[in-house]
């Protein structure tokens, strides 16, 4: 009897966060993806991206993104046309690694990537922050951080995938166990220190 419970209880959990994981990600399917390149400063091994980084945890993403666009009138087009967008996702701390940061807490980040109209826009190289994934996040806290917020480092180059997890689908990608667009924007030497050194 108790195993059957127990069978249950775990069924209800993995049903919950699978639909979670539609909930999150169905809506990328419907929309027109839109890649943009952008600048960004790019690390090469563990000792730099650590040295950027004000926090390094294990958190998991407890909501979905809000997405917040820059619009900016253009006298060529004569209306507003996109230019930044961000989406904000909640993260809950796991594990802390480094940083002023306690178990337990939640903190704000930002992502450069969001839904417009009938796009899904980003200018990011990390797919979406998607509610129920865990990551290890290597976060800086900009200088003007008029936002409140924390960013990837290096943006993929600071969010990792955890040992033997699971991640939802977007569609957008077949690289979304690894958390980005691309294959060569994955920094494996990067990822095969942080196996060697952290406790995933």
């Amino acid at each position: 009897m108790r195993n059957k419970i127990l069978m249950f209880v775990v069924f209800v959990f993995l049903s919950g966060l699978f639909t979670s994981c539609i909930q999150s990600s169905g809506i990328y399917s419907k929309l027109e993806f839109v890649h943009i390149e952008a600048d960004r400063i790019t690390y090469y091994d563990l000792e730099s991206l650590e040295n950027k980084s004000d926090l390094i945890i294990i958190g998991e993403i407890v909501d979905d993104p809000q997405t917040e666009s820059e619009l900016t009138y253009s006298d060529d087009f004569n209306k507003e046309i996109l230019t930044g967008m961000n989406s904000y996702s909640t993260v809950k701390v796991k594990k802390v690694f480094a940083g002023d940061i306690r178990e337990g807490d939640e903190i704000r980040l930002g992502h450069r990537c969001g839904v417009y109209e009938d796009q899904f826009v980003t200018f990011s190289e990390m797919t979406p922050m998607l509610k129920g994934d865990s990551w290890i996040f290597f976060l800086m806290d900009p200088l003007d951080n008029s936002e409140s917020c924390y960013y990837c480092t290096g943006d993929s180059d600071g969010r990792y995938p955890l040992k033997n997890a699971s991640y939802c689908r977007t569609g957008l990608t077949e690289y979304e166990d690894l958390g980005v667009y691309r294959r060569d924007s994955f920094k494996d030497n990067i990822y095969n220190e942080i196996l060697d050194k952290y406790d995933l």
